[in-house]
């Protein structure tokens, strides 16, 4: 394994100051696992046998998923997938360490996001789902960005964000608000405005709806990572159509919970969700039969 460089500035870091002694192992363990360009393969069984390779019957897979979860929520990597397979970046790599090698051993984060705009399969994607459906017969795939200021990305869709009148501010003050357990989100990018707009204009402009739907993933021990299952959850994943129904519904609720528990005026979302979804499979058959 490589040499690392650890600054003095380590003991006064108000980032690693949020972690408990052994997720801040965790984290030194990790910067000398990782190659040249501060990137590792993410799997917990790789990182459980490379770095703990004399303690492999004290450390549990479930740890080091609930130790990524900690340092992707802090802000210390990114996580991501190339061809469905899980990789993590050091986010302040640059910054500390210095870098040697000609190329890299594994992909970058860049090719994470190429694919994902190739393939409408990421996160923001409206064919995004989370891992725990592979219950029901799906698997899912994350990117996490973790920050505690927001601000909106200026770009020529200003004028056209004054007269949508979508309250991107506001549901992305409600998410970090409300999702105390994920990662928070700084920028409201363009691909973000698309995914609110379309996401606010399906739920019939009902903020209660967002609001109802953040409240769950937080209460969720799935969707937070609680339970070291999945650490996937994130805004850009909540704020998905498809997901976002989904969480209203009670898909990953603690227990099963009807769907009568929810407030009168998101049922009636809900409702006319699945109303217009129908009237569009209605129209989208007439024109296949002529």
């Amino acid at each position: 394994m490589p040499n690392r460089i650890l600054k003095e500035s380590i003991c006064t870091s108000d980032t690693i100051a949020q972690l408990d002694p052994e997720e801040e192992i965790f984290f030194y363990r990790l910067l000398v696992m990782c190659d040249d360009y501060g990137r590792m393969d993410a799997r917990p069984a790789i990182l459980r046998a490379k770095g703990y390779p004399l303690k492999i019957d004290k450390v549990k897979e479930s740890d080091i998923n609930k130790w990524l979860n900690k340092l992707v929520k802090v802000g210390l990597i990114h996580l991501y997938e190339v061809d469905n397979k899980p990789y993590l970046y050091v986010t302040t790599w640059e910054k500390h360490q210095q870098v040697r090698a000609k190329k890299s051993k594994y992909p970058s984060p860049d090719e994470a996001q190429q694919q994902s705009d190739s393939t409408y399969n990421h996160m923001i994607s409206d064919d995004s789902i989370c891992p725990r459906e592979s219950e029901y017969e799906s698997e899912s795939k994350s990117e996490y960005e973790s920050e505690d200021i927001l601000s909106s990305e200026t770009d020529d869709t200003t004028s056209q964000t004054q007269q949508d009148k979508v309250p991107y501010q506001e549901i992305a003050n409600l998410y970090n608000d409300i999702c105390q357990s994920l990662p928070k989100i700084k920028q409201i990018t363009n691909k973000r405005k698309r995914s609110i707009k379309t996401a606010w204009h399906n739920m019939h402009e009902n903020i209660s709806a967002f609001e109802q739907a953040f409240r769950k993933a937080e209460t969720s021990d799935f969707l937070s990572g609680r339970n070291g299952k999945w650490t996937g959850c994130n805004f850009d994943w909540l704020i998905n159509n498809n997901n976002l129904v989904k969480v209203l519904e009670g898909t990953y609720d603690n227990r099963a919970a009807p769907i009568n528990d929810l407030p009168e005026n998101v049922r009636n979302a809900l409702e006319l969700v699945k109303r217009t979804e129908y009237q569009q499979g209605q129209e989208k058959n007439i024109w296949e039969v002529d």
